[in-house]
């Protein structure tokens, strides 16, 4: 869609952070703040309790909604899921986090990893997202040889909308498999 001012059309943008990763989080709330063209509207999923504070001590003015692993998993795979370093909890989580927050919102969903940085607005993203249910990024990785023949997409930059579901449900189920297997692999 074609955007004409901030208070049209918002973007819902996901990322992951924990106490470790706070100022890289920090850094992108930060940066598309500053680059947007669009009202931003911030879905954080909270790996450690004193993020949400921090975050809004900080950002006070942004429009920031918490997840918590507590509201995506029942008490005893909360408490296991805990237990677990935050790099793997942040790859293993995505897919549930992700379509939490999409049956909440009900339109455009954008997960961006904390480290990515924008140099032009992230509206991009809505503007190169015309159909289907969700878009997922390319990566090449040259220390991973056989992504080259059989592909490999990155789950750091990614987007949904409602209908990707179905798909949310199969990935969690494959994380889900994988979860104390070998972390590249999610």
């Amino acid at each position: 869609p074609q955007v004409q001012n901030k208070s049209e059309f918002p973007l819902h943008l996901c990322t992951i952070a924990d106490l470790e990763s706070l100022p890289v989080v920090e850094g992108l709330i930060a940066n598309t703040s500053k680059e947007s063209d669009l009202r931003l509207i911030y879905h954080v999923l909270a790996l450690d309790a004193e993020v949400e504070t921090r975050l809004r001590d900080r950002f006070s003015n942004a429009n920031i909604t918490f997840t918590k692993i507590e509201d995506l998993y029942d008490k005893d795979a909360s408490i296991n899921f805990q237990k677990k370093e935050p790099f793997v909890r942040s790859l293993f989580i995505r897919a549930r986090f992700l379509k939490f927050t999409l049956e909440k919102v009900r339109t455009e969903v954008f997960f961006c990893d904390a480290d990515n940085y924008f140099y032009t607005s992230p509206a991009s993203l809505l503007r190169n997202f015309p159909s289907g249910s969700m878009m997922l990024y390319p990566q090449w990785r040259d220390d991973l040889r056989q992504s080259r023949r059989r592909g490999m997409y990155h789950s750091g930059v990614m987007a949904i909308r409602p209908g990707a579901e179905k798909f949310l449900d199969w990935w969690d189920d494959q994380l889900t498999q994988l979860s104390d297997g070998d972390p590249l692999m999610a």
